[in-house]
């Protein structure tokens, strides 16, 4: 039985349009924590939505949430890095002055967003699934900044170069699938937030299976004793891989059932 498993969602378990975990996926969830193993998603996604998504589960696993940003063991915050403020205003004006670009603050428990755009807070809400706070003014966000997005129907083409350019040399500028550029503190990323799982449970990385698909699944898939990934992964995340599936949900049920 492999201790520990962290998986991705979007391009991992969720894949051709699927938007939710499928109740056998569940049940083999609640089974392997069940048994004594240690699940963890590790998504872009916000820690209330992956509740959700994990359902009867969800009292069960660990989290990291935010591609790293946010990290919950046994209910309790272990890891949030936070950037400086100012930095994060400048990221929030940069996103904000690029035409066709939506910008997208994380909060502990919502996602903050600006005033008039009623599609994106009809997306946050009822396609991402995470409640949606609008704000007259960010500056006025009662939270510290950990986790700023960019997202554009028409893909991160956009604006990804243009963040990566303006803001890598102070700040983790990593592309989050197709539609989404994440800006976080640096040094924060899903392997942060395993390592910090890794360290307050007391499973070593070694023992870890990681499954992903995507650049921002790199940096966890590289320090763990078990990468595996779908058959449509980056070249990059597949180079680092001991096994590849088709369907994520099949890899992953290979690795709670063994």
């Amino acid at each position: 039985m492999y201790r520990a498993i962290a998986a991705d969602l979007d391009g991992t378990l969720l894949q051709n349009g699927i938007r939710v975990i499928d109740d056998e996926t569940i049940t083999l969830i609640k089974a392997y924590t069940a048994r004594g193993g240690l699940f963890l998603p590790a998504s872009g996604r916000q820690y209330p939505n992956l509740r959700m998504m994990f359902r009867e589960a969800a009292d069960d696993i660990a989290y990291v949430a935010e591609n790293g940003c946010l990290v919950l063991f046994e209910g309790h915050i272990v890891d949030r890095p936070v950037m400086d403020r100012k930095l994060a205003l400048d990221v929030i004006d940069a996103i904000r002055s690029i035409p066709g670009a939506k910008l997208a603050v994380s909060g502990v428990n919502c996602t903050y967003i600006v005033s008039g755009d009623e599609d994106f807070y009809d997306h946050i809400e009822n396609y991402v699934k995470t409640k949606a706070v609008v704000m007259e003014r960010m500056e006025d966000v009662p939270e510290d900044f950990s986790k700023i997005s960019a997202y554009s129907r028409d893909g991160v083409e956009l604006f990804d170069s243009k963040l990566k350019d303006l803001f890598s040399d102070r700040l983790n500028v990593v592309t989050s699938g197709l539609y989404w550029t994440d800006i976080m503190p640096m040094g924060v990323h899903k392997g942060r937030g395993v390592e910090a799982i890794s360290r307050v449970s007391g499973i070593p990385l070694s023992d870890f299976v990681a499954l992903g698909d995507h650049c921002n699944d790199l940096e966890m898939m590289s320090i763990v004793g078990h990468p595996a990934c779908v058959d449509n992964a980056i070249p990059e995340v597949k180079a680092l891989c001991e096994k590849q599936m088709e369907k994520g949900t099949e890899l992953l049920k290979y690795y709670l059932t063994a």
